[in-house]
Formats: C-alpha cells, structure tokens, sequence
C-alpha cells in the first residue's frame, strides 16, 4: 500500500485566515506573513481553538477581519513602505452587503461585478457538493477578478483558479445546502465580504 503524505489544507481548517491573509495582500504593501500572524493572533480571542481544524463561519471571519483591519489601521503596526522606509498606514475597510437580505441570484452576481470597478477585493465563502458526499467540503477563498462567465479566485489551497457563474447556486441565508451535480459551488449571499483600501 503506498502511502501518501497530506498537504496543507487537508487537516487544517485556516482557509478563513488565509482568505483575510491573501485579500489584505491584494490592496496593500503589508508583508502576508505579518497579517496572517495577526489574525491567527485575532481568531484565538474568539476562545475556539478547534477552528483550527475546523474552520469557522461567517461571524468569526467578520470577527477576525474586523480586529485585524483596526490594527493595521491603527498605526501600531509600524508599516512602512519598502523602497522609502516610510511610514505606512493603510485604511482598510470591509462590509457584508448581504448580512441582513437575501438577494436573488441575479442582485447578488451584480454585487459581485460591481466589486470589481471599484477596485474591492471580495472573500467568498462556499460549499461544494457535487452530488458525492466523499467530495463535499466548505472553503474560504478570495476573488481578484470578475468576468462576464467566471469568478478568478486568488485562492491559498490551489483550489480552481477560476469558478464558473454556470456552476453556482446561490441560496437564500435560511435555505439548507443540499446537493446540486449541475451547480455544485453553492454560496449564501452573506457569505460575501467586500474589502477595501482607500
């Protein structure tokens, strides 16, 4: 029998931290390594260390991305910008346009474009079930790009660098996750946060 090591991602549940991580990286000069300490740091305050291995919901990626951005933006960071050495203070801002409404499909894909235009980085989070239970998993990811036909994610576990709007499902906030061969990257409105730096 031969036996195959696991790679990252498969027995951790950090895809939410790297999500904050990746689209922190996107708007800003701050070294990842930095924001990724920080909200790891971040998600420890919420006193559930088996997020770890079991990643988390909505509540705690608001919770850790709003504790990591007051930081950062705070000063206290002692950011500064490569080439100069001078000081660097971002002012990061996120919001979850769909926290407390259900959109339909058509109102949540238009959100999602618009992001784009206004140079917004999104973290999205999904369920995939592709009708074969041994397949199903939860994911944080970030999306860089938006187009007419595909979400492009800038993704820390290599997941698909592209999601086509064919193969999702949006579902209301209260509906269950049920399986969908067709549309198997099924995503709650609320799972979407908006990121910025102004």
């Amino acid at each position: 029998m031969t036996i195959i090591s696991k790679k990252q991602g498969e027995l951790d549940g950090l895809c939410g931290i790297y999500s904050v991580t990746n689209a922190i990286m996107l708007l800003t000069e701050i070294e990842p390594d930095f924001t990724f300490k920080y909200a790891l740091k971040s998600m420890f305050k919420d006193k559930n260390p088996m997020a770890v291995v079991k990643g988390f919901e909505i509540g705690t990626l608001k919770d850790v991305l709003s504790r990591t951005i007051k930081y950062l933006n705070s000063g206290k960071a002692s950011l500064e910008y490569e080439e100069t050495g001078e000081e660097y203070i971002p002012n990061l801002d996120f919001k979850i346009p769909f926290w407390q409404t259900e959109p339909d499909r058509a109102e949540f894909r238009k959100t999602v474009m618009e992001a784009k235009r206004t140079d917004t980085v999104a973290i999205l989070g999904y369920w995939y079930s592709d009708g074969n239970s041994k397949n199903d998993y939860s994911h944080w990811t970030v999306i860089k790009n938006v187009t007419e036909s595909n979400l492009m994610t800038f993704d820390s576990d290599r997941e698909l660098s592209r999601i086509s709007w064919d193969k999702i499902l949006v579902t209301s906030n209260n509906s269950s996750m049920s399986k969908h061969a067709k549309r198997p990257f099924l995503i709650r409105p609320q799972d979407l946060v908006l990121v910025t730096n102004e």
